[in-house]
């Protein structure tokens, strides 16, 4: 009999279908895999936020928080006006509701435009080739508009504005300009040529780092000294035959993340992770996704965290991917938490940020949902993470036909004790069959739910390929999940 222990979740999703690697999942659904690297965590659920006149139905797009706590949002007026507005939450409390602003910030904002400098909100708004920058503090009703600039943009994104924390200056890419912006003055310059199209901003160390696609799909970044008299790049970093997307700082290490379709020249839809510390950027993950998927180039970093948004319109709909490094230093790509509320499941989501530990979704429809505030972190989402087919039995086995014998999962109970513990398992590729489904007993208590038969009462099944997949939700925590097997005799 051999026993397989599975107590760290801190990989992110695994790259093959058998990896060697015990803490890797083969899929996973609305699970915190960063809090503690020994416990599989159920995210909290969203609810709705509110404006000043109790409706769910307002435009906020982007928001931020000024040093003071006030925190001071961008968006437009509504379905029907594009108008880009600023508003605000009337304290500094995340559940209090939002006002909005009656004057106009120029015209339609971008998506991810707006952006905290020097301790007020900015938002980038256009009409064409016309580009406004508009200035908000959040202490009156009043906006004024800081400069103007002429550029074709793609649509209503653009490359998330950095401040670069070398100079502390605004920067903002469109199309082949890059605007910067020192709190009193605004300067113009390009050296991007055609056919170049600034896709994604960043800094690694002194340099704003210029992420950019040609027409053909392949993507570069330039390094920039911040010299605006000076139009020529001090390097230039390929980055793949693939849609570079976005390009985020992470502890010192320049990430960026391409996706490609499936099309005539690709037969997989795959989100790739590089990485750039010097020299050649290198591949730190591949994921293989599904034709839906349709990564934004709208991302936060927090804790420690890369998380960028996945805008799929059909099931899974919206949810955020994540990025990070674990605490082994291995690089984990995962898919970290829905962007839907329960009460809107069919609605994907323009953008997304984060107030500290709260995240915002603004979607389609002009509701504004953020992470749920009430304690103790009960959340009626479902997690659901599937573990790799034969995780964690020996490379010498894994051909071998298997017999279980028992299965168990470990967990915490929330207080309460009203969250539910499902275990489901596959054999050979089949159907996933329901092991048990378990409500948690009261209080925060370590507890064990062991299986030695099936929901018949017959002996657990056997095969060469098995695989399991948990569904958890109302904070339940799963600290560990093992099996035992044996290999079955054949001339094989």
């Amino acid at each position: 009999m051999t026993k397989v222990v599975i107590d760290r979740f801190d990989g992110g999703l695994a790259e093959t279908k058998y990896p060697n690697r015990r803490n890797v999942a083969a899929d996973m659904h609305h699970c915190d895999i960063y809090t503690d690297p020994r416990l599989l965590k159920n995210h909290r659920a969203l609810e709705r936020d509110v404006n000043q006149s109790g409706s769910y139905e307002f435009y906020v797009l982007d928001a931020v928080r000024r040093s003071d706590g006030k925190i001071l949002g961008v968006g437009y007026a509504s379905s029907v006006s594009t108008q880009a507005r600023f508003f605000r939450k009337n304290n500094d409390d995340i559940t209090s509701y939002w006002q909005t602003g009656s004057v106009a910030a120029g015209n339609a904002p971008y998506y991810n435009g707006a952006i905290a400098f020097k301790d007020a909100v900015y938002c980038l708004s256009y009409s064409g080739t016309s580009n406004s920058i508009y200035r908000y503090d959040g202490d009156s009703n009043t906006t004024s508009m800081v400069s103007t600039f002429t550029e074709s943009g793609s649509g209503a994104e653009i490359p998330k504005p950095i401040v670069h924390p070398q100079d502390g200056k605004l920067y903002m890419g469109i199309g082949k300009t890059v605007f910067v912006w020192d709190g009193s003055a605004g300067t113009v310059t390009t050296g991007i040529t055609t056919p170049n199209t600034i896709v994604a901003l960043s800094y690694w160390g002194t340099y704003v780092a210029i992420g950019c696609v040609d027409g053909q799909g392949r993507s570069l970044t330039y390094l920039w000294g911040r010299d605006t008299t000076i139009t020529t790049f001090q390097e230039v970093i390929p980055f793949g035959d693939d849609r570079l997307v976005l390009l985020a700082n992470l502890n010192g290490v320049l990430i960026g993340v391409s996706t490609r379709s499936t099309a005539t020249t690709f037969l997989d839809a795959k989100v790739k992770v590089r990485g750039y510390a010097g020299g050649t950027p290198k591949l730190l993950k591949e994921y293989i996704t599904d034709s839906t998927t349709n990564i934004a180039g709208v991302y936060t970093v927090w804790k420690d965290v890369l998380y960028f948004l996945d805008r799929n319109q059909s099931s899974p709909y919206p949810y955020l991917w994540s990025f990070h490094f674990n605490r082994d230093g291995e690089p984990a790509l995962g898919k970290d938490r829905t962007a839907l509320n329960d009460s809107d499941p069919t609605t994907y989501s323009y953008n997304f940020f984060n107030i500290h530990d709260y995240f915002f979704f603004a979607n389609n429809t002009g509701k504004l949902t953020r992470t749920y505030d009430a304690q103790p972190l009960y959340s009626t989402h479902d997690s659901i993470y599937t573990f790799p087919r034969n995780t964690g039995i020996d490379l010498k086995d894994q051909p071998k036909l298997k017999r279980l014998s028992s299965v168990y999962v470990r967990a915490y109970a929330n207080s309460a004790g009203y969250g539910t513990l499902k275990l489901e398992y596959s054999i050979d590729g089949g159907s996933f069959t329901t092991l048990f489904s378990e409500t948690s007993p009261s209080g925060k208590n370590n507890y064990v739910v062991e299986c030695l038969n099936d929901l018949n009462g017959d002996p657990l099944g056997e095969g060469r390929d098995i695989q399991f997949r948990l569904t958890f939700d109302q904070g339940i925590d799963i600290a560990e999940f093992g099996y035992d097997y044996e290999p079955v005799e054949t001339t094989i």
